[in-house]
């Protein structure tokens, strides 16, 4: 049978080596974890078991200072937090509530619990990197028509991965659902254990608590006395922030009496105002006539100025005309004679004629 299971192994493809050799290496380290904490969680409930069945005997139902209890971190915390009545080290102020937090804190903490948890995580995400890795092995034939046996072959390297990874995480939750059970059987245990061992010790009236009381009221006493002093001297400082406002009052009636001593004379200024803009407003009325007459002056004066302008003006151009003529014909002479400088016969009488002939008259 050995010899068949070796064949097998033999006859497996590359991926499906690869697939089977990572899960079942994942599947081994949940259950190495599961089985450790299970073992320990074994181990601490029957010991919980253990120290409630000799308290109902009669004894205290702690374990003895020989016993080895290493494993065991909660019960360690509880017997150092509640000791003895008969031990010298002094009680810390916990409470039932708080032990039973330690508890699960502990129990939440432990590497190998939340490694086994994390791996419930991990499950999926390793199929997916098994299908990524089954791409590699991956056959795609080119013919034509293909039956679903032959697609259904053709991605089983595909397939593989992502079914690893869904049944790795259903093992893990199996696993986990085991080791749970066995925890919380242990909680309850620890309760058990707490409330009949522990906690009764903890909670009978103690000439301690006694003294405790009455050093509470001493300090509560002295607060009060302070708070009292301190009331005391905020009345003080009361006191002096009236008689501070109080001399602000009459310093701030003497000013407003001042201010109106200084008014009783501004309506009077305002009247000796009021008649010397009356007396410019009739002023400034008795200067528009004159007013009036410059700018008729003006009127006139600039009537004359331009009548003036037009009449020489009209002189001016025509003296201006004549210029202008008497300099054409002399240009026009000019040309004249530079074209009949080649000739020089009869130049200088044709030359004459035509300054007569062309003379303005």
């Amino acid at each position: 049978m050995i010899e068949n299971l070796f064949n097998s192994v033999r006859n497996l493809s590359d991926h499906w080596a690869v697939v089977i050799g990572i899960s079942v290496v994942f599947f081994v380290v949940q259950t190495i974890l599961s089985m450790k904490v299970y073992a320990q969680a074994w181990d601490q409930n029957r010991l919980l078991r253990q120290l409630r069945r000799e308290f109902d005997e009669g004894e205290t139902g702690r374990p003895l200072p020989e016993d080895a209890i290493d494993d065991f971190d909660w019960l360690e915390w509880v017997l150092t937090a509640f000791p003895a009545s008969g031990e010298q080290r002094r009680p810390a102020h916990f409470n039932r509530d708080t032990a039973l937090h330690e508890l699960d804190t502990r129990i939440a903490s432990d590497w190998s619990y939340l490694l086994l948890q994390r791996m419930g995580v991990m499950a999926p995400l390793l199929g997916v990197v098994l299908t990524v890795i089954g791409f590699y092995w991956l056959k795609v034939d080119d013919a034509g028509e293909q039956s679903l046996q032959t697609i259904l072959v053709s991605v089983t390297p595909l397939i593989s991965g992502v079914g690893a990874g869904a049944v790795l995480a259903l093992l893990n939750q199996f696993l986990l659902q085991i080791v749970g059970g066995r925890l919380e059987r242990l909680r309850m245990s620890a309760r058990t254990w707490f409330d009949a061992v522990i906690w009764p010790s903890v909670n009978v009236e103690s000439p301690d608590r006694a003294a405790n009381t009455i050093s509470s009221i001493e300090t509560f006493a002295s607060l009060l006395v302070g708070a009292a002093q301190r009331h005391a001297e905020s009345s003080e400082q009361i006191k002096a922030s009236a008689a501070s406002l109080k001399l602000a009052t009459s310093q701030f009636d003497q000013v407003v009496g001042a201010i109106q001593d200084e008014l009783k004379d501004l309506p009077g200024a305002l009247a000796v105002i009021r008649d010397a803009t009356a007396a410019s407003a009739q002023s400034l009325l008795e200067l528009v006539p004159t007013g009036t007459r410059a700018v008729a002056n003006l009127d006139v004066s600039v009537a004359a100025f331009r009548t003036t302008i037009d009449q020489q003006f009209a002189e001016a151009a025509k003296i201006h005309l004549e210029a202008s003529k008497s300099l054409d014909v002399a240009v026009e002479q000019m040309r004249r004679l530079l074209e009949q400088s080649a000739s020089p016969n009869g130049a200088v009488d044709e030359l004459d004629q035509s300054w007569i002939a062309d003379r303005p008259r």
